[in-house]
């Protein structure tokens, strides 16, 4: 029987048992990248949690932010508009007497619209702004066609179209196409004077150009468009038809609903917030462990730092007296929002002082942005701090790896080494063994693998 190294195992197998286990150092250093990289991994969902409260609070911080307003119409179809924050809060009359139009001009009938000639010779456009167009026709491209051609790539601010108008069935002596030439501004000032001398065919006025005219609160407002912008600070009407001897009623008021909104995005965002650093120091039944932050004091600072904020009076009141109270289970904040409405609607601005900065104090939503400014500052905030921290770690672990994967490859290979000589070794003592059984009579020489 053959000499055999401890055990069942050849020294091959040997070695890679020991190898093994020098690989220990290494797993374990991987566990603790890995365990690293998750921590980081939830602390960049805290982050953005951060970021999505910080951005809810911002629409809550100055007048700015949070004042919302609207502006209702009592006929949308006649006069409707838009309004920001400048606006005065009220309610006024507005009559439109008179839409805005653009001027429109129009020839004679013709029989065809590529075929007839309107005439030829020079061709002047004016607005009575002064601005002109000057339009050379050639007796070869003077149809309607081309005609109306040459006027649109002439100018912006007139357009010329043939219009298929099919009056040969209807009167006697008419044909079926015309030429229209229109500004494409309206008022007074787009009015169009055309010099054709030269052309076969006269334009005769089919629209007058006119201005707007409207009466906000009885007082006579114009405007070259149907749109007056900035009538009021912060308001701007837009007519759609005129009705004259009806008085509309346009009302600016403040935006409750829209108001809300912004305070319900907030609440929501920072329960968000709330639920994950809650849920972290929650510990699961079925491991027995608690979030991967649960040790991570940056948790605990982030949520002190804004309840001191959100527990404290502002301009004499606390969110409780708006229907924003605190859960005492889980630090939640719930939203009453039959309350909130109905406190927007009796004193808007009081809630709105509440919330912003003004010259007498801070506000709420200031003072909570100000807490999450300091939170999420690159240089000196716990957040920015934090991910460098993991980035270091990180950043320590590689390198005490790559030292440790050095070690172990030259360890390994001594390892091998060493044990491919006293398998050699083994080896030789087996066939010595053999010989000398040989000679002493022991049978046959055996096998060197010693079976």
């Amino acid at each position: 029987m053959g000499i055999r190294a401890a055990g069942s195992s050849s020294p091959s197998q040997i070695a890679e048992k020991v190898i093994e286990m020098e690989k220990l150092p290494l797993k374990q250093l991987e566990v603790r990248k890995k365990k690293i990289q998750d921590e980081q991994k939830v602390f960049k969902e805290l982050s953005t949690l951060v970021n999505g409260l910080n951005s809810s609070i911002g629409q809550l911080k100055s007048k700015k932010d949070f004042y919302k307003l609207k502006l209702e119409s009592s006929s949308p179809d006649i006069i409707d508009g838009s309004v920001t924050i400048d606006a005065p809060v009220g309610s006024y009359e507005v009559e439109v007497q008179q839409l805005a139009k653009s001027h429109k001009l129009l020839t004679k009938s013709f029989p065809d619209k590529d075929k007839t000639s309107l005439g030829f010779g020079y061709l002047r456009l004016e607005l009575d702004d002064g601005s002109s167009v000057d339009i050379d026709i050639d007796p070869s491209k003077s149809t309607l066609q081309e005609v109306s051609q040459q006027i649109n790539d002439a100018s912006k601010d007139i357009k010329a179209y043939v219009l298929k108008t099919k009056e040969n069935i209807e009167l006697d002596g008419e044909d079926g196409y015309r030429l229209l030439v229109f500004s494409e501004k309206t008022g007074k000032q787009a009015k169009i004077f055309i010099d054709n001398d030269m052309l076969y065919s006269d334009f005769h006025e089919k629209v007058t150009a006119k201005n707007l005219k409207i009466l906000f609160e009885d007082v006579p407002i114009y405007d070259e468009t149907n749109s007056v912008k900035d009538i009021l600070p912060g308001m701007s009407l837009t007519a759609k038809r005129s009705e004259p001897g009806l008085k509309v009623e346009i009302k600016v008021d403040y935006d409750v609903d829209k108001t809300f909104e912004s305070i319900k995005t907030f609440v929501e965002n920072y329960n968000k917030f709330n639920d994950f650093i809650e849920k972290q120091f929650q510990v699961d039944p079925e491991t027995q462990r608690a979030g991967p932050l649960a040790y991570d004091n940056t948790l605990r600072t982030l949520k002190n730092s804004l309840r001191g904020p959100l527990q404290g009076q502002h301009y004499h009141k606390i969110l409780g007296d708006f229907g924003v109270t605190t859960d005492p289970k889980n630090g939640n904040l719930k939203l009453d929002e039959a309350k909130i409405k109905k406190a927007l609607s009796d004193d808007y601005v009081g809630v709105a002082r509440f919330f912003i900065e003004t010259r007498e104090h801070s506000g709420l939503g200031n003072e909570l942005q100000k807490t999450l400014k300091s939170i999420t500052d690159l240089s000196s905030g716990p957040i920015a701090s934090r991910d460098r921290q993991f980035k270091r770690q990180i950043t320590e672990v590689d390198k005490s790896y790559d030292q440790q994967q050095r070690f172990f490859d030259q360890k390994s290979a001594s390892i091998k080494r060493r044990f491919t000589q006293l398998e050699q070794f083994l080896g030789q003592m087996n066939n010595q063994s053999q010989v000398m059984q040989a000679k002493l009579g022991g049978g046959a020489p055996q096998d060197p693998s010693g079976s």
